[in-house]
């Protein structure tokens, strides 16, 4: 049974299970206030729309429509199940936990520690050699027996300035070694959670043929009873007959906009497609 709704446009209201537009509503308006909620100047009052509503919430000489997805949607609308339903849930589980896992790793760049050991290695050999000619002054005042004081503190100051570069360079090896364990780790959950994308992809694309399947019936009978419609394959049908047959078979909630002239007036194709109509 359908509920009634109620269209707020500016200062207009209507309410009711059909409701006649002028032609200067925008039914584009329209269908985004049902799916989005509310903006200005329009409001409307209904249900929450099921997924199918995409495809079908609103229904017009120029749309496309994909019918198989269409159709299981649909199906969901009906809370019908299928086979791969329990897999897909537990993959989609996996998936999350996985994107979990990816957040907490973050992003560690390998290359900015290779730059800095690099540099670390370069001023390393630099200070070397400072420590050396440092040895080599303080050994010149011993032979020549002048006064150590400032060549002994001059070679300590080196030592220690290679000791500290020594110790970064350590800790930025260390840190390399953690940035590209971390991004093996990442890219092996990364590799993982695509394996899983495309077994879920696999799975749902057999859950939509099982549910166009368990629909095919009905909705060639709909594809039929469509006013004005000829004889065809319901799956070659054009998409106003497609959308309108897959919204009849659908538990919609949400109102369904309406822009075709299959019915003798708005509440005949409510009656049809037992769903309230916003008709423009």
């Amino acid at each position: 049974m359908t509920q009634p709704i109620t269209v707020r446009i500016g200062d207009t209201v209507r309410h009711g299970e059909v409701i006649d537009l002028p032609a200067t509503a925008n039914p584009t308006v329209l269908r985004d206030a049902i799916r989005e909620g509310n903006s200005e100047p329009v409001s409307i009052d209904c249900e929450r729309p099921q997924p199918v509503h995409d495809h079908v919430g609103y229904i017009h000489t120029e749309m496309g429509i994909r019918t198989q997805t269409a159709l299981a949607r649909a199906g969901r609308s009906r809370e019908l199940t299928t086979a791969s339903d329990d897999e897909i849930a537990t993959l989609d589980a996996e998936i999350t936990e996985l994107d979990a896992e990816l957040a907490a790793q973050g992003h560690h760049s390998a290359v900015e520690h290779r730059v800095e050991i690099a540099e670390n290695r370069r001023e390393r050999a630099e200070l070397r050699e400072a420590v050396e000619a440092a040895r080599g002054r303080l050994q010149a005042c011993r032979e020549h027996s002048l006064d150590t004081e400032g060549a002994v503190e001059a070679l300590e100051a080196a030592i220690t300035e290679l000791s500290e570069r020594e110790t970064a360079t350590a800790a930025a090896a260390e840190q390399l070694d953690h940035a590209r364990e971390t991004n093996r780790t990442r890219r092996d959950l990364r590799e993982k959670r695509l394996r899983l994308e495309d077994r879920r992809a696999n799975l749902k694309r057999d859950a939509r043929a099982s549910l166009v399947d368990q629909l095919n019936e009905e909705f060639s009978a709909a594809v039929d009873a469509v006013p004005g419609s000829t004889a065809t394959d319901p799956f070659d049908a054009p998409p106003v007959v497609t959308a309108l047959a897959v919204a009849r078979i659908a538990d919609l909630d949400a109102p369904v906009v309406l822009d075709c002239d299959r019915f003798d007036s708005p509440g005949a194709a409510s009656d049809w497609l037992d769903t309230p109509i916003l008709y423009v």
